[in-house]
């Protein structure tokens, strides 16, 4: 289940971010002679950034038919990143990392983020990898602890944008260029992701069995993993005014895959049909060499259990700032 109130939240948030620029009810941009560029690459090739990222990252466990369902995340949702780039190609990971919650009474999350990414005129491309260990989850008035669960995902992503002439995917997302007009661009988009969840003992616990026994029916889950590629299609706009932009991006498409678990000890393998939806938001300020945004993105994937389905839902608010020297 999506967790639709944090969203909404999050939403609220970068559209009350945004509102200086979209104050003037006219257009975001001043006229501009024809012949004058849509954006432009930086003249300096190399870029340090960081972000102040705020994470929402869970496994939600449902029964069917809508019953009450469970979500694991790991207590660390604050993190400091940083990246380095050179000629569009960024590399960043996370270097530092917060719990907001005591960790005696919740849990202890270690937590690795790495990323790759880089958008070229009509081509873009993202590679990442994600390793959490230690989730916690709460139901009723009971905090589970989970340090034995461990959350592994390995993916790329590539993008296809037809209107590259006038539109900079770069330029929304990176320091490395500018879009001097607004613009904005249908894309296509394929995914590959491997993910693999595991833990010591099942995913849903005896205790908590007792409060529902709609859980029953997931009992004996504890370990899944799938490979899973998607296709689709999306639309990506920036507006600009003096130096300001904001820039929306929405992606959604269907996705195969191959889901592997193991069920009261026996192994099962089947393949099944689910969907990949995703959004982006952004809203800041930048010139020839510094850019500072507040950023948003949500991803969320679906994946058919015995009896269940488990989404594993990726949301994130980042305070960013990049620098060309």
């Amino acid at each position: 289940m999506i967790d639709r109130s944090l969203w909404v939240g999050w939403l609220v948030l970068l559209c009350w971010a945004a509102s200086p620029l979209l104050a003037d009810q006219g257009e975001l941009e001043p006229d501009s002679p024809e012949e004058a560029p849509y954006w432009v690459a930086a003249e300096s090739r190399w870029s340090i950034g960081s972000r102040l990222v705020y994470q929402d990252y869970r496994l939600d466990f449902a029964a069917d038919d809508d019953l009450p369902s469970l979500a694991y995340q790991p207590n660390s949702p604050w993190g400091l990143e940083l990246s380095l780039g050179y000629n569009g190609y960024n590399l960043s990971w996370i270097v530092y990392e917060y719990a907001d919650r005591d960790k005696a009474d919740y849990v202890s999350t270690t937590r690795r983020d790495i990323q790759f990414r880089s958008y070229k005129n009509h081509w873009g491309y993202e590679v990442y990898f994600q390793d959490y260990r230690g989730f916690y989850g709460e139901s009723e008035d009971l905090i589970i602890q989970r340090d034995d669960i461990r959350s592994r995902k390995i993916g790329a992503s590539g993008f296809y944008l037809f209107n590259a002439e006038h539109y900079s995917l770069q330029a929304a997302f990176e320091v490395n260029e500018r879009q001097l007009r607004s613009a904005g661009s249908w894309l296509l988009f394929a995914h590959a992701a491997q993910y693999q969840l595991s833990a010591e003992h099942p995913f849903i616990p005896p205790e908590l069995q007792k409060i529902d026994k709609a859980f029953v029916e997931l009992n004996g889950l504890n370990h899944f993993s799938s490979e899973h590629l998607s296709l689709g299609a999306g639309y990506s706009h920036t507006w600009v005014r003096e130096g300001w932009f904001l820039n929306t991006t929405l992606m959604g498409g269907p996705a195969i895959q191959r889901q592997r678990f193991e069920w009261h000890k026996d192994q099962r393998d089947t393949w099944e049909l689910g969907y990949d939806v995703g959004f982006k938001l952004g809203v800041g300020w930048q010139q020839e060499q510094l850019r500072t945004a507040l950023t948003m993105h949500l991803h969320q994937s679906t994946f058919r259990l015995p009896k269940g389905e488990l989404n594993i839902q990726s949301g994130a608010i980042a305070l960013e700032l990049g620098y060309l020297f």
